[in-house]
Formats: structure tokens, C-alpha cells, sequence
């Protein structure tokens, strides 16, 4: 057993890749790496900690961090400019979406343009670019009006495929054609409609504020949306959140009418990670709340659409009565996997977890056990000889009496 190294402030899985060099060895920066960090005073914000010569963490520059999470480290353009060429002040709602494959350049978004700003979020270096509205016109322009030539000429060739996660997204969210329009006027009379619903679906436009509002689009580079962990999420949505806000200021920067509503700004993130304690402790969690109260002092309306359900078939979680235990948890890791496979334990907040012991009995029939040394390493990083990890740590929030196991 070793002790864990970031005096309980850390994530479990940022105390594994701590004593793993994992994350650290496989990152795409070679001198840093990227952590959310709770600050004494309680802001949340995506930072970079640079790397010793052993691939461990260097925490001499953040004192007094109240907490630390794991996060993929973000390369930016060389020029991250929030700005747009739509002329500020022309619009009261601005839209933004954080997606992969969002097909900015179908007709329907550039004729008339709706894309107000662009940011293709970069995972390695030379990598990321961004675009304001005149720039994307350009291109567009230089293609041909042709969509598929536009991604090719901005080296976006997955865009071309007939559907994408985005695409729908964007779609829905923004479309031209409102979602109401794509379904029959009414149900049978059965179910108290008129009968009209052998009738097919209107798919007019609509003169509503979601299908002409400017749009905000971040894009998510491949390589996170691939990463199964969602660990790299916090960072790229934060980062996300903060661009389309700052983008929305300059468009709707004016003066509203007394007694007239303030700006609002809709944000779709249909992203979302299967891991952590889903109780609102979590920095991603917190970190956004704190976005929405900060644009409610700058007078600016802010909602936030996350997804549910995304998950809902996927068989990811099993759950099981605290006192009682678990007999046996089968764990299927599939052979040959190109990446880590982790699985989370959670203690609920009432259960008394002195004492609460974790077994993992690999394959080949060896166990790893927190308890094996009488209890002393009740919270620690425990390693395997066949290779797994188990990580032991308290819930580094406001819940401290939540106790949570990572096996990796």
C-alpha cells in the first residue's frame, strides 16, 4: 500500500495516474498536464501543473487548492480571440452548442448565416483553430457554397459523413424547422387529438428565436469524445462555457430597456460522464453553477441544457444495500482493450465506512485488499501483481463522510 500523495485534495483517479505516471506519460503536453482546481476562495477553474523530471505533479505554485480533478489538458489556438464579426448588440439570445461534428456549413446555417463564432477545440499541439462568422463565410465562399468542399479545406473531412452526433444536435437545437413541425399536427382521436395524425408533418420554418438566433459552436476534438474515462470532459466544457459567454457579451452588449428582459444565452452540452458521485459535489457540476450565478450578476440570462439518459441501456451500474455489502461484483474487462478500464465504488452519505473493506480478485485468482494490513491502509493506492490499481480515498467535498474505491 502506498499513502495517498495529495493530502486527501485530490480525485481518486488523479492520485492513481500520481502514483501510475499513466496520464502523465501519455499527455500531449510534455512538460504539463491539466487538473480542475477548487481555489480557497471557492472558484473553479481549468488549469496546468507543470510536471517534475520523476512525471509527478509540481504543486509549489497552487497554495491553499481546496480540491484537485483530473482533466485532459486543452491546447488553445495561438490566438483565442472572443470576439465576432456579427454586429454586437444586434440580438438578445445567443445560442451555443458543445458537440462533435456539427455541420456548420449545410445551407441551412449559412444561408443566412447563423454560425456567429467557431472554435474547434484541440487535443494535441498544432492542433485547434477558430473562426469568426466573416472567416467562415470566406472559406465557405472559396469552396463553392459547397459544405463538403468547406471541411476539407479546413481539414474537418469527418464532417461529410451523412450523420453525426452533432449534426442532430445542432438540428434539433437550432434547426430552421422547430421540433414541433416534424411531427404529425395531432394524435388520434383515441388519444383525444382530432385524427390528424395520418397527416404528414408541416416541416415549415418557423419565425422563432432558436431557429434564427446567432450560434456559438465548440467543437470537441475526436480524440476526447473517444476517451471512454469522460475525464476529459470538465475541462473542454468549462473552457467551452466560458468562450460562448464571452462570444454572447459581445454580441449582446447594450443597454436593455427598463423593465425589459435581460440577454439570455443557451448552452447545449450533450456530453456527460458516466463517472463520479453524481450528487452536484463534482467540480464539472459546481464549476457550472457558479457560470450561471456569475451571469446572473453581469445581467445575463444563462441555461445550461445537459443530457439524461445517454446511458440509460449501457448496464453501467449496478447498486446494492451499504451494510450489507456485496457479495460478488463480475466485472467484465474485454480482452485486448486499447485503453484503461476503471469502475467506481460509491458509499452512500449516511453509512459509516470505518472499516469498509474492497476486494479485487483478478483473473488469475489474486486479491488486492485494503484491509490486508490490519487496517492501517484503509485509504491508500493498493497496486496488484497481475496489474491492477485500487484506489481508497475520501470524497475530497463537502460531503467528506463519502468514501469512494477506484479500481483501474
Amino acid at each position: 500500500m502506498s499513502p495517498l500523495q495529495l493530502s486527501g485534495k485530490a480525485d481518486a483517479y488523479l492520485e492513481w495516474a500520481q502514483h501510475t505516471r499513466f496520464a502523465f506519460a501519455h499527455t500531449n503536453l510534455a512538460k504539463e498536464t491539466g487538473v480542475l482546481i477548487e481555489t480557497a476562495a471557492g472558484t473553479i477553474e481549468p488549469h496546468e501543473v507543470p510536471l517534475r523530471t520523476d512525471r509527478t505533479l509540481d504543486l509549489s505554485d497552487l497554495p491553499g487548492v481546496q480540491r484537485l480533478e483530473l482533466a485532459t489538458p486543452i491546447v488553445k489556438p495561438d490566438k483565442l480571440e472572443i470576439t465576432s464579426s456579427v454586429p454586437a448588440g444586434t440580438t438578445d439570445t445567443v445560442l451555443g452548442v458543445i458537440d462533435d461534428g456539427c455541420p456548420f456549413a449545410r445551407a441551412a446555417f449559412m444561408q443566412p448565416q447563423r454560425v456567429a463564432h467557431w472554435w474547434q477545440q484541440g487535443a494535441w499541439k498544432g492542433s485547434g483553430q477558430q473562426k469568426t462568422a466573416a472567416e467562415l463565410m470566406k472559406v465557405y465562399q472559396a469552396a463553392g457554397q459547397n459544405d463538403a468542399l468547406t471541411y476539407e479545406k479546413l481539414s474537418l473531412s469527418h464532417l461529410r459523413r451523412r450523420a453525426t452526433h452533432g449534426a442532430h444536435v445542432l438540428d434539433v437545437f437550432a434547426g430552421p424547422v422547430p421540433p414541433r413541425a416534424r411531427v404529425s399536427q395531432s394524435r388520434m382521436k383515441a388519444e383525444g387529438g382530432d385524427g390528424s395524425a395520418h397527416l404528414p408533418p408541416r416541416r415549415s420554418p418557423s419565425g422563432e428565436i432558436a431557429s434564427q438566433a446567432p450560434i456559438v459552436l465548440v467543437q470537441l476534438p475526436r480524440e476526447a469524445v473517444e476517451d471512454p474515462t469522460g475525464r476529459w470532459l470538465g475541462r473542454y466544457v468549462l473552457d467551452g462555457v466560458d468562450f460562448i459567454l464571452g462570444t454572447a457579451e459581445k454580441l449582446t452588449s447594450r443597454t436593455p430597456a427598463p423593465g425589459s428582459a435581460p440577454p439570455r444565452v443557451v448552452i447545449n452540452i450533450s456530453w456527460g460522464p458516466q463517472t463520479g458521485p453524481h450528487d452536484g459535489s463534482s467540480l464539472l457540476e459546481r464549476a457550472l453553477l457558479q457560470r450561471v450565478t456569475a451571469a446572473r450578476k453581469k445581467d445575463m440570462d444563462l441555461h445550461l441544457v445537459l443530457p439524461a439518459g445517454n446511458s440509460h441501456e449501457a448496464r453501467a451500474h449496478a447498486q446494492w444495500a451499504a451494510r450489507e455489502g456485496c457479495p460478488a461484483l463480475h466485472w467484465q474487462v474485454m480482452p485486448d482493450a486499447d485503453h484503461p478500464q476503471f469502475l467506481e465504488i460509491w458509499w452512500p452519505a449516511d453509512t459509516d465506512v470505518d472499516g469498509a473493506r474492497v476486494t479485487v480478485t483478478a483473473p488469475d485468482g489474486s486479491t488486492t485488499d485494503n484491509l490486508d494490513d490490519g487496517g492501517r491502509g484503509q485509504h491508500g493506492v493498493f497496486e496488484s501483481d497481475a496489474g491492477w490499481w485500487l484506489v481508497v480515498v475520501p470524497h475530497p467535498s463537502g460531503h467528506r463522510h463519502r468514501q469512494m474505491a477506484l479500481v483501474a
